[in-house]
């Protein structure tokens, strides 16, 4: 158990510094917000499709794009978009789905990081 939660913790504080380091670089590459803003868009956009047609998705991009959407809602996370799509999806698998979307369900969704992440909408030193 010890060396699971260290490996969780590492994977979370990994995520957490590519996720600050890709925001940093959007706005260093692209000053222009308009131009920021469609990029943060379209990432989001992707993210959105694929989790609801609950295909594969990267739990480093899946971080980013709630970093984006987080920062428009005061850092509460319950209250994105993204989140909401999120637990639509889960809920549709476990009202009606099937093998493949129980598949999704337990190996792509549930090992997914943001599970961890802290909801009470505070920025705190170990988000």
């Amino acid at each position: 158990v010890g060396d699971a939660l260290r490996h969780t913790a590492d994977t979370m504080n990994r995520q957490k510094g590519t996720t600050e380091i890709l925001a940093q670089e959007l706005r260093s590459e692209y000053p222009d917000p308009q131009v920021q803003q469609l990029i943060k868009d379209a990432l989001t956009s992707i993210m959105h499709k694929v989790i609801e047609k609950k295909l594969s998705f990267s739990d480093d991009l899946l971080h980013l794009c709630l970093h984006f959407e987080c920062t428009e809602h005061a850092n509460n996370i319950l209250q994105t978009n993204l989140w909401q799509t999120i637990a639509a999806a889960c809920k549709a698998v476990i009202e009606k789905g099937n093998k493949k979307d129980w598949f999704w369900f337990k190996e792509i969704m549930l090992k997914s990081t943001i599970w961890y992440q802290n909801i009470s909408g505070e920025q705190t030193t170990d988000d």
